[in-house]
């Protein structure tokens, strides 16, 4: 499972997950929340968000050095 930013995408935050032919969509903010799912189960679903949830740190880390930390 590969989880991964677009750089030329929209502002708000989120993350991308992706395993084979499924791919994933999380939203960051407001809050952690499925934004799109083609092709995981709502299990794989429920064990994405909960390791958003773990490492939510790292990945708010990794946008502002991405995206920059002036996310307007």
């Amino acid at each position: 499972m590969r989880f991964f930013f677009f750089s030329l995408e929209e502002s708000r935050m989120h993350i991308h997950i992706r395993q084979a032919e499924k791919k994933a969509k999380i939203w960051i903010e407001p809050s952690i929340s499925l934004a799109e799912n083609k092709g995981f189960s709502s299990t794989e679903i429920s064990n994405i968000i909960k390791e958003v949830q773990k490492h939510e740190h790292i990945i708010r880390e990794k946008w502002n050095n991405h995206r920059g930390s002036n996310n307007d």
